[in-house]
């Protein structure tokens, strides 16, 4: 949206100016903005692009080799809150700690991407991933109990009966249920 970034302006845009161009939400990478386009996109039935975008900002990929380290300045372990756009500093992670961007990053990945919902003991799935996607799995705890889902995804409506949901116990038990739901994908 701000391409290009505010340098000089008559006009006062607000705090966003006293950011060097492409720094911060002043035209580089805003992880919060850019996770929420990665979430959009899951609601429109897109995880094609979901997922394309959501590994552009995947601070692994930013350090892939040692080149891409050095110019990311960031822990590969770490969501950087921004990425700058600025040429002095083009690809560098900026706040890497101090920010609410690993926890959006965590929650459009389980909640959007792969469509995960829980309410009280019912667990839900509507996910939105990559086309070429055929299954994923999850694995979770409740309380003393381990619980692994595996999800294939059905787009062909070839008949098969198709579950996306359960109920969770505590049983101390482990338990491996396997669930047939659609890609949402329009």
């Amino acid at each position: 949206l701000f391409t290009p970034p505010f340098d000089r302006s008559s006009s006062d845009p607000g705090y966003i100016q006293g950011y060097l161009p492409g720094v911060r939400e002043n035209g580089g990478q805003y992880t919060h903005a850019a996770l929420w386009m990665v979430q959009a996109a899951t609601l429109l039935g897109q995880g094609d692009l979901a997922f394309e975008m959501f590994q552009s900002i995947n601070p692994i990929q930013h350090t892939r080799d040692s080149a891409k380290v050095g110019k990311y300045k960031a822990e590969p372990y770490v969501v950087a809150a921004d990425v700058y756009t600025n040429p002095q500093h083009m690809g560098r992670g900026g706040w890497s700690w101090y920010t609410g961007s690993a926890a959006w990053m965590y929650r459009v990945a389980i909640e959007s991407m792969l469509g995960m919902k829980r309410e009280g003991n019912r667990i839900e799935f509507y996910p939105s991933v990559p086309s070429t996607w055929k299954q994923f799995s999850v694995k979770i705890k409740v309380g003393n109990s381990d619980w692994t889902i595996e999800i294939e995804l059905n787009s062909s409506g070839s008949g098969k009966t198709e579950s996306n949901h359960f109920d969770l116990y505590d049983d101390g038990q482990s338990h491996v249920v396997q669930l047939t739901c659609p890609n949402r994908v329009f």
